[in-house]
């Protein structure tokens, strides 16, 4: 199992904060994300339950979950598009025009860079295209990647097969999840700081000075100054950046 990342994978850009702004708001509104399917009009669709979801599986994680494929591949609601093991060669474009719906699930590897990259590729060519991703990894940070690169759900890898199913079709009917650690994450936050020292956070994540804090706070410059030093220490650090770069860093 995977437990760091380089700290010069940490960045303090607008985008982090834009996450950690979502981790907190999460926070106060667990709610399950869901994204209604579209068409060019803006009008929702349904899609058609009575035909065969195709799948392709590509399995970098050398072997981790095997389970998933055997159990796709017996299921008469899916149609095993083909399974590929080998990052560099996965390709379904010999396919020519995606036959629908069409699903891509990707087994990470430890080392997800190729994959990202390669997703990317894929989503170059099949803007629609619907990827679930199951990996090991379980930071913040790393599901702001995968959804920058265009992943619709990530799962942790030992998600049972049967749940990958269920997923594959809440994909494509627009529901957006995160690994169960996304959320061990939020019940970590809301166990080490309270309700006020949450939303001292997430204005700092919102770039604010001490003084906004104190007028959207309705409190004191000195309140906000305490609060903050409470934040340092618990977080063990001694500045805003750092306290970004910590959180972006929990599990």
């Amino acid at each position: 199992m995977l437990t760091t990342l380089p700290d010069h994978a940490v960045h303090d850009t607008p985008q982090d904060k834009e996450l950690i702004r979502y981790v907190l708001r999460r926070m106060q509104n667990k709610r399950m994300e869901r994204f209604k399917n579209k068409n060019q009009n803006g009008e929702c669709v349904m899609r058609e339950k009575n035909k065969p979801i195709h799948v392709f599986i590509v399995d970098n994680s050398s072997g981790k979950n095997p389970a998933i494929a055997d159990y796709l591949s017996q299921s008469d609601q899916f149609q095993i598009a083909g399974i590929d093991t080998g990052m560099k060669s996965a390709s379904f474009t010999h396919l020519g025009v995606l036959p629908e719906p069409f699903v891509v699930v990707m087994l990470m590897s430890d080392s997800p860079h190729c994959d990202i990259l390669w997703i990317k590729k894929m989503k170059k060519t099949y803007a629609d295209l619907r990827i679930i991703v199951l990996s090991e990894y379980n930071y913040v940070l790393f599901f702001h990647t995968l959804m920058e690169a265009g992943v619709n759900n990530i799962l942790n890898m030992d998600t049972k097969p049967e749940q990958v199913a269920q997923v594959i079709e809440c994909t494509l009917d627009g529901h957006f999840f995160l690994p169960y650690s996304f959320y061990h994450l939020l019940n970590h936050i809301s166990s080490v700081f309270t309700e006020v020292e949450i939303q001292t956070l997430e204005l700092i994540a919102l770039d604010y000075t001490n003084a906004q804090m104190a007028k959207e706070l309705n409190v004191t410059i000195r309140t906000v100054e305490s609060r903050l030093t409470k934040i340092y220490d618990k977080l063990e650090v001694s500045s805003r950046r750092g306290a970004v770069k910590k959180i972006m860093q929990m599990k």
